[in-house]
């Protein structure tokens, strides 16, 4: 019997899947701040950011 492993960023993709659009938006919103640089521009909401 064969066992596949998920890596990590596709384990925590199918965890945020499964939460409520509501909770999805918290959670994307709070990478953003985190994460992203603060001069980064969203340009609108299909997630393609661009640093300026």
């Amino acid at each position: 019997m064969e066992v596949r492993y998920m890596p990590l960023p596709e384990i925590i993709i199918k965890e945020i899947d499964m939460l409520s659009e509501e909770d999805r938006k918290k959670v994307l919103d709070k990478i953003k701040e985190k994460y992203m640089a603060k001069d980064a521009l969203l340009l609108g909401e299909n997630s393609s950011w661009w640093a300026l």
